[in-house]
């Protein structure tokens, strides 16, 4: 009888220690996007940006 508890027990632990290495990986995965996202604007921002003082020099030297 304690070894069908322990193993039960330690089945118990196992589920617990996996749920949370899921919960890990999706959170680690979310941030990942979000740093994809966010560096993702900042160059499209940043290419508008030099594309727009290229333009406005080019009407300057016309």
């Amino acid at each position: 009888m304690d070894n069908e508890k322990t193993i039960e027990e330690i089945q118990q632990r196992l589920t617990k220690i996996e749920e949370t290495l899921s919960k890990i990986q999706a959170q680690n995965h979310s941030r990942i996007n979000w740093r994809v996202v966010i560096a993702t604007l900042i160059v499209s921002i940043g290419t508008a940006y030099i594309l727009l003082i290229i333009y406005i020099y080019f009407l300057q030297n016309v």
